[in-house]
This record gives structure tokens, C-alpha cells and sequence, in this order.
């Protein structure tokens, strides 16, 4: 991995992990914890433009479309999960673990990434994790 990597990853899992708890301590019901999220990831997600290239079309663009409406969905799910309707240091580091699971089983089986012992182990760990926290 490199450092670049590296330090995305730490960023990734920080936001991550910080979002959870400044939303639960807003007292929003789901929808609007939802679209507060949206509404304040659009400026970040804005800059982006700047530095992605050419505007998508056909098949990037549909998927790209696919991809924002499956965060939508996650986007409620997470505004559920942090309006203090559940135990949130139970349910939202289940949330969390089993989506690197589902990226390394849906990196081998979409994109021939290497499904190593080390990756196997760890999906095990996810389980094993749940398990625990459930």
C-alpha cells in the first residue's frame, strides 16, 4: 500500500467514524440527518469537478448514476441508524465492518482482484465481529 493510500484510508475510516456522532448529537429525525448530509457533501463533492476530466457519458454515466442512487439509500439507512432510535455503538461499527467484507468479495468477483488468505482471514474477522456486536 502506498502512503498516499495510506493516508486516504486514515482519512476514509476517520470521517467515518466522526459523521456517526455529530449526527446522532444533531437530534434530526432520519430524513433530515439524510439531506443535511447530502447538502453538506455537495460542496466537497463539487470540487471534484475541477479535477475530474471530461463529462461522463453512456455506460460511465449510468453507473455513475447507479452508484448515487445505491448512497441515497445508504444515506437514509445511515439517518436511521443515527437518530437515536438504535444503539449506535452497536449498530452503526456493524454497518461499518461489513462494508470492507462486501468490497473485498466484490473486488474478486468484478474486478479479478486477489482474494488473498490475509483477505479471507479478515472477512472471517467481519463475521466473527458482528457476531460480537450483535
Amino acid at each position: 500500500m502506498t502512503n498516499a493510500a495510506l493516508f486516504y484510508s486514515f482519512i476514509l475510516a476517520l470521517t467515518f467514524g466522526v459523521c456517526p456522532l455529530v449526527a446522532r448529537s444533531s437530534g434530526l429525525t432520519p430524513g433530515w440527518t439524510s439531506a443535511f448530509l447530502a447538502l453538506g457533501t455537495l460542496p466537497i463533492v463539487a470540487c471534484g469537478f475541477w479535477y475530474g476530466g471530461a463529462v461522463p457519458v453512456g455506460r460511465s454515466l449510468i453507473i455513475g448514476i447507479l452508484a448515487g442512487l445505491i448512497n441515497g439509500i445508504g444515506l437514509l439507512a445511515y439517518g436511521k441508524l443515527t437518530s437515536g432510535q438504535f444503539e449506535i455503538s452497536r449498530y452503526m461499527p456493524i454497518a461499518l465492518a461489513v462494508a470492507p467484507a462486501i468490497i473485498a468479495i466484490g473486488g474478486w468477483l468484478f474486478f479479478h482482484e486477489s482474494l488473498t488468505l490475509n483477505k479471507i482471514i479478515g472477512v472471517v474477522a467481519v463475521v466473527v465481529a458482528v457476531w460480537l456486536l450483535h
